[in-house]
């Protein structure tokens, strides 16, 4: 399907080389339901983050910027702020 995208009435392909795609997704929940799927060539890379995870935190984050104020990292996992401190992030 990809390759019928950006091939030319031609057939050329090699003009497109480069091109590679990103998505990148994250879940309602904050670390839930967080992946990647990379399209270069005709490769298919498929990355479904384990929920509760760093990595999975760091792309909501980057996804959601507004909900990193809520969260803080303790011992190398994201976790929470009590009520009283979210208050002080507003």
């Amino acid at each position: 399907m990809i390759e019928k995208m950006i091939t030319s009435e031609e057939g050329d392909i090699e003009e497109f080389a480069d091109l590679e795609i990103l998505y990148e997704w994250s879940g309602e929940d904050t670390g839930a339901n967080c992946g990647t799927l990379t399209i270069k060539e005709h490769e298919v890379n498929l990355t479904n983050l384990e929920t509760g995870s760093r990595e999975a935190y760091e792309l909501a984050f980057k996804l959601r910027p507004d909900r990193k104020g809520y969260y803080i990292l303790v011992d190398g996992d994201y976790v929470y702020k009590e009520e009283e401190e979210n208050e002080e992030v507003e």
